[in-house]
């Protein structure tokens, strides 16, 4: 029995040339699998070890995401809530209602000043404490010292 070996690389760039990061995944694949043309329909829920498989690839996607789009002149950001204004443990459309507004006044004072609107990623942490991060990339006409 032969056995079929796929490969996808991950270029955290627009090329080979100037990608600072670069992930290769090599698959086993059967040759049923080979030569299957479609996907078959979800028939159960997903097991454990398949949940944690997926969890551990949205951070590596999340990871590469940051490699392929920021670089050492960029900067992070960590906003925090004071106690007055922090919302409920696990009302996330509040929490998500927030950080919407916050880049709203972002861009309208991007648009306002002639400034490029900046490129960010977000991640939240809906815990007892809710901290947004972003990471942002710094425009053109931006100075910084």
């Amino acid at each position: 029995m032969s056995l079929y070996y796929r490969e996808q690389k991950h270029i955290c760039g627009k090329d080979y040339a100037t990608a600072g990061y670069m992930e290769v995944d090599l698959y086993p694949v059967t040759p049923k699998q080979h030569k299957a043309s479609r996907r078959a329909k979800k028939k159960e829920a997903c097991t454990l070890a398949q949940q944690t498989y997926n969890d551990n690839r949205s951070k590596r996607y999340h990871v590469q995401l940051v490699n392929a789009n920021f670089g050492k002149g960029d900067f992070s950001w960590t906003g925090t809530y004071d106690d007055d204004h922090l919302p409920a443990p696990g009302d996330t459309k509040r929490a998500d209602m927030g950080w919407t507004n916050y880049i709203k006044r972002v861009y309208r004072w991007c648009d306002k000043n002639g400034v490029e609107r900046p490129k960010w990623v977000a991640a939240t942490e809906y815990t007892t404490v809710m901290v947004a991060a972003i990471i942002t990339t710094r425009s053109s006409s931006t100075q910084r010292d």
